[in-house]
């Protein structure tokens, strides 16, 4: 609105920065322009005979026709574009739309997070799987020296891994336990349930015999979910890579047939009534 009301007029055919004498020239036709309005007390609907006389009373030089004729259309246009600064219906909506998707996006920011690093840990487990799987053929090894060189692997679960080596003298068992708790992920408890294992009677190589199958299983699992990730990526690849062409066959052919054949039905609607 201020836009219309004060700023300079400018010439359509100009570009760039307007000079001093542009710029004094343009200031001069809005403050001509803006009294001709409050004269006429931005009445809505002003005919061009009241402009016209608001424009002969404001101004005190005369105009020649060519003038007075341009700057009554340029506050015409004026007045229609002041008229027309209402709130629309859909300005409603979007404005609605955008503080929702403002007021959930820290909500979904966080669950994007959550899956990116659920992913992160499966994968980090996955290299435990490795490690563990190289290690267990090593004679003389120890729950204490694999949990060492799984802390020196691990970046997700570093914090929970070094505190389980700090308190492992005091207690294995418990410091085990305690590592379980802290790590929620449940393939990541079910690797720490096999050392737990490894602790009492029976070699690590024993504990973690069904390893094999474990990465297998994970590997698919794996798989699977990239394999669906690349699909629904492709399937919203193809989508948007044919929106264009959707919209060109709307907008320049089903569109223009369907106002054609409305305006046609309408003709031999009348040509019906005339008979």
């Amino acid at each position: 609105m201020n836009e219309i009301l004060y700023d300079p007029v400018r010439d359509d055919r100009m570009f760039g920065a307007m000079g001093e004498a542009e710029l004094k020239q343009a200031t001069e036709k809005t403050s001509l322009d803006q009294a001709v309005l409050e004269r006429i007390e931005m009445k809505r609907g002003a005919t061009f005979d009241e402009i016209s006389n608001a424009l002969q009373s404001v101004n005190p030089v005369p105009l020649d026709h060519d003038a007075q004729t341009e700057t009554i259309a340029r506050i015409l246009q004026k007045l229609e574009g002041y008229n027309k600064q209402y709130l629309h219906w859909w300005e409603l909506i979007i404005a609605m739309m955008i503080g929702i998707a403002g007021y959930h996006m820290p909500i979904w920011l966080m669950m994007f997070q959550r899956k990116m690093r659920s992913m992160d840990m499966r994968h980090e487990i996955y290299q435990f799987q490795t490690v563990i799987s190289i290690l267990r053929e090593m004679d003389r090894m120890s729950v204490e020296e694999i949990l060492e060189w799984l802390n020196r692997f691990a970046v997700i679960f570093k914090r929970p891994l070094q505190k389980c080596l700090l308190h492992f003298e005091h207690g294995p068992e418990h410091a085990l336990e305690q590592l379980k708790e802290e790590a929620g992920l449940p393939e990541f408890q079910r690797l720490v349930d096999k050392l737990q294992l490894a602790l009492g009677k029976i070699s690590i190589r024993e504990a973690f015999d069904d390893l094999e199958s474990m990465m297998a299983f994970y590997f698919e699992q794996r798989k699977q979910e990239y394999t669906k990730m690349i699909d629904v990526k492709a399937s919203w690849g193809r989508m948007i890579g044919f929106t264009p062409m959707y919209a060109l066959i709307f907008l320049y052919l089903v569109i223009p047939l369907v106002g054609m054949s409305f305006l046609q039905m309408n003709m031999y609607y009348e040509q019906i009534q005339k008979l």
